[in-house]
């Protein structure tokens, strides 16, 4: 039986304090310094712990069976005269433990390694682990900002928007009365956050670096302010070959970003605009509800926790649907806020609800006419200045309710001899 051994038999993580991997091309360092890990060389820059931590947990499980030892090893024989790479851990206080690693192979594509005067032949190729690219340890998040970010600005071939957060609340610098939706500013900020470079454009960042990669003239800047002023900028390149060149402004490499993620960050007014603020009301406060639709008209008042027909209308109506179709009301977003006004017709449809003393809470009125162009219902709500547009789906229970009790009783059978029930 095969006696295998681990090839770094002293490793431990928490006493490692330097990686280095010797090789002819690109070698590299790293290097565990206040309290993190970085790459030391051939650049300085954080480390992508996740890949790390991998590769680690890798070298540590290396096993292999121990051919020779001692002065009488043809390490030419075994390619290990002139290693392909050395693979050395340091440790506090001074120790470490280190490979040489051979070009050759074993006939069933294994590596053999040195470790002071034993050769080993390991139960594993070890080409991904002496060739793995520097890249793969550096980390790959461009964006490191703040949570307290007070300002934005983002420019996209000159187009412009401006976000300011006053007291808690975001808002459009050029118009305060246009509701942003807070919520879409965070998902926002956590799109740019989430940014992972492909690749390093450049491990420079100057004039020149710049101008190559297009980011003298970028397609798109975006700036972040916190609330101690500090100011944090990325510059975004035209795509080209699907990739997007980033500059961070607190970062000194160029970085390589996806067309598709670059591209998938929304420009623009509408993306951050409150699109349920024109149907949010309190419900609770209603007293009176008024719905009229084509022929249908609909007056209900509230009694304790049921609603009544109020003394203008038959019985017969199912006044359940009264709730249901407050709440449907408040499922509603906006699609679109349109430029046009919804035109002044006799036949248009309209829904009113009241609370105390006739104060009115909310009023909807649509062209019952659906826009089948646009897609959309045309509405005018009391709780906005614009004309919106809604989907047909979400806008569908609103005028196809079942207002009328359809009776569950099943008719009695009719008998044969005296034809009576």
């Amino acid at each position: 039986d095969l006696h295998l051994e681990k090839v770094f038999p002293g490793l431990q993580k928490k006493k490692l304090i330097r990686l280095k991997i010797n090789r002819s091309i690109k070698p590299f360092e790293l290097s565990y310094e206040k309290k993190q890990w970085r790459v030391l060389k051939p650049v300085n820059d954080a480390v992508d712990m996740a890949q790390w931590s991998q590769f680690l947990a890798k070298v540590k499980k290396q096993e292999g069976q121990r051919l020779q030892e001692g002065e009488n090893v043809d390490w030419a024989q075994y390619g290990l005269a002139q290693p392909v790479a050395t693979l050395v851990l340091d440790y506090e206080g001074g120790s470490s433990e280190s490979v040489n690693v051979s070009l050759r192979k074993s006939y069933d594509k294994k590596s053999y390694v040195r470790r002071k005067d034993q050769l080993l032949l390991t139960e594993e190729n070890w080409d991904d682990l002496i060739y793995k690219p520097l890249k793969d340890f550096r980390s790959k998040e461009i964006a490191k900002f703040s949570k307290d970010i007070v300002k934005i600005e983002d420019n996209l071939q000159g187009r412009k928007v401006v976000l300011l957060q006053n007291k808690g609340q975001w808002e459009f610098q050029r118009s305060s009365k246009v509701k942003v939706n807070s919520d879409q500013v965070e998902s926002w900020l956590n799109k740019i956050k989430a940014w992972r470079a492909s690749d390093f454009a450049s491990n420079e960042k100057n004039e020149k670096t710049l101008k190559a990669y297009g980011l003298s003239q970028p397609e798109r800047k975006i700036k972040l302010y916190n609330s101690q002023g500090k100011v944090q900028e990325f510059y975004l390149s035209q795509p080209k070959n699907k990739k997007v060149t980033v500059m961070a402004t607190d970062q000194p490499f160029l970085y390589s970003l996806s067309e598709g993620t670059a591209q998938s960050l929304p420009f623009g007014v509408g993306f951050f605009r409150d699109r349920k603020y024109p149907f949010v009301f309190s419900t609770n406060e209603a007293r009176e509800f008024i719905y009229k639709h084509k022929d249908l008209k609909v007056h209900a008042v509230r009694e304790g926790d049921r609603w009544v027909p109020h003394k203008s209308m038959k019985k017969g109506l199912d006044l359940n649907q009264v709730s249901r179709v407050l709440d449907e009301v408040r499922k509603l977003q906006v699609k679109e806020f349109l430029k046009f006004k919804v035109k002044k017709k006799t036949s248009l449809s309209s829904m009113v609800v009241k609370g105390k003393n006739k104060k009115l809470l909310f009023e909807l009125v649509w062209d019952p006419s659906f826009d089948r162009k646009g897609n959309m219902w045309v509405l005018r709500s009391s709780l906005s200045s614009e004309t919106l547009g809604v989907s047909e789906l979400s806008f569908k229970p609103l005028t196809e309710v079942p207002w009328f009790k359809v009776s569950t009783e099943k008719p009695s059978k009719i008998n044969p001899d005296t034809d009576e029930r």
